[in-house]
This record gives C-alpha cells, structure tokens and sequence, in this order.
C-alpha cells in the first residue's frame, strides 16, 4: 500500500513539474517575441531604405538580367558596327566605279528586305533600313531604264559590229545614265550610314550605363546581402518561436502526463542486503591475512 501511495505521488509530482515547466516556456516566449517582432521590423525598415537608395527591390535578379542584357547589346553594337563598316565600303565602291554593278545592287536590295546578303537587322530590334536601304527600286524607271539598256546592249553586240551607230548610241545612254543612279546610291547609303552611326551611338551609351548600373548594384550588395541574412534568420526565429508557443499550448490543453508505471513496486522477501554468509567469508579471509601478516 505504502509503494502505491509513493507511485502515485511521483506520476501527480512529475504532472505539476511538467505543467509548470510548460507555463514558464510560454511565459519566456512570450517576453521574446516582441523583441523578435521589433528586430524584424527593423530590418525590414533597412530592407525598404536600401530599395529606396538603389532604386531596386531585388538587386540579385536585376543584376542577373542585367548581365543577359549587356551581352546583347555587346552582340547588337558588334552587328551595328559591322553594318555601319559594310556600308562605308559601299559607298566607297559606289565612289570609284566605273560602271553600276547590277549584281552588287541587286543584292543590296535583297539584304534590306532580310532575305539573303548582308542582313540589315541587329539583336531583337530592326536597325530601320528594311524600306529605306534600297540603293535602287525595282520600280525606279531609271534602273528599269538601265536593265532595259544592258539587255540591248546584250543583244546588239551579238547582232552589230563594235562600230555600229546603233550599239555606239546604246553605250553612251548607258553611260549617260550610271552617274544619275550611282548619285541616288550615295545618297541613300549617306542616310543610311548617318542612321547606323546614330543608333550605334545610342547603343554605346546604354552599353556603358548597363555597366555602371552593374557595377553599383555589385557593390550595393555589401549592404543588401547582411540585411537579407540578418532578416531571413529573424523570421525562421519568429516562425520558430511561434510553432513552440502552438505546442506548448497543445500539450497544456491535452493536460497528460509524459510518465507511466510499467509495473508494479513489490518488496521481496529475500533481502539483497546484509547477506550473512558473505559477511562471514569476507571476515575470514581477512583474519587469516592479518594472522599470516603478524606471524
């Protein structure tokens, strides 16, 4: 009867120490939380004053874009730089010929519409020569004069003599005409080189501020970073704090014990100890060592 009063008693004790445990641990987080609030306030206040100064709310993905972008303007300038040079060494060509290269023009034409040739189009955006790049028109009635002449004068020399009157006429027509078109050439490749010069200009200028916003967001990242941490280490905190307080009130409601009798508490009635029968060697076998001793 006495161990069943002590069983009880334990099991009741360990009850009331658990309860009270658990009521002073959310006693504890509760004192923690505002200050857990308030630091994270805190940061988040340094969160927004750092997006306010950088003009940005997440520097890691504008910079991550921004590294896209400046490869594709690095690819666009070296397209606009290419076209630009085509163009200067075909006026240049236009300046010293001797006749109109039909072939040249023709594909000068095809590489304004974006078909074969030179393309006219740079990056994701067009350069603007797709209509106004064309050194002639199949409509211009100069040009079509012209094929018109080279096609007699084809046919003339099969037929007349070098000396012919007729095929002499054709040849100064022609001659007549080249300077008429080559001028419309230049003036046209003239536009369009000053347009090439210009967006290539611009593409210059946005490459170099793409770079310095670059720069200043890599180095703003000395200041964004610890924030981050600092923040994100607060909120697993809070979070972490709250799920204890939600167990802790889940485990007072359920008012159970963590402590259980797995069997019951009997006396034996051998005793384990004193035992007689040791007691009595023991004291032997240190007589005869005493008695050995002081022989």
């Amino acid at each position: 009867a006495y161990l069943k009063v002590v069983e009880q008693e334990f099991l009741g004790w360990s009850h009331q120490a658990r309860i009270q445990n658990l009521q002073d641990g959310l006693v504890f987080l509760d004192q923690q939380e505002p200050e857990l609030k308030l630091k994270l306030a805190a940061l988040e206040t340094k969160r927004q004053q750092y997006s306010s100064k950088y003009n940005t709310t997440d520097p890691l993905a504008e910079l991550e874009s921004l590294s896209s972008s400046l490869a594709e303007r690095q690819s666009e300038i070296q397209q606009l730089s290419q076209v630009r040079s085509q163009l200067l060494d075909t006026k240049n060509s236009l300046n010293t010929a001797a006749f109109l290269p039909l072939s040249f023009s023709a594909n000068i034409i095809s590489s304004a519409s974006g078909s074969t040739g030179q393309s006219i189009t740079s990056g994701s955006s067009s350069i603007g020569y797709s209509s106004n790049l064309q050194l002639a028109s199949k409509n211009d009635a100069d040009l079509q004069e012209f094929a018109n002449l080279e096609q007699k004068i084809t046919e003339a020399r099969s037929v007349y003599s070098p000396s012919s009157s007729y095929l002499k006429n054709l040849l100064v027509k022609r001659k007549q005409l080249i300077p008429s078109l080559q001028k419309k050439q230049a003036s046209v490749l003239g536009d369009a080189i000053n347009k090439v010069s210009q967006d290539l200009s611009l593409a210059n200028k946005a490459l170099s501020s793409g770079k310095f916003r670059y720069q200043e967001l890599t180095n703003s990242l000395k200041e964004y970073n610890p924030i981050i941490s600092e923040k994100s280490l607060a909120t697993a905190s809070l979070n972490a704090l709250i799920a204890s307080k939600q167990d802790f009130r889940l485990q007072l409601a359920q008012n159970s014990s963590n402590w259980k009798i797995l069997a019951p508490a009997y006396v034996s009635p051998d005793p384990v100890s004193p035992n007689v029968s040791s007691a009595l060697l023991q004291s032997l076998l240190v007589s005869l060592a005493v008695g050995s001793a002081l022989a």
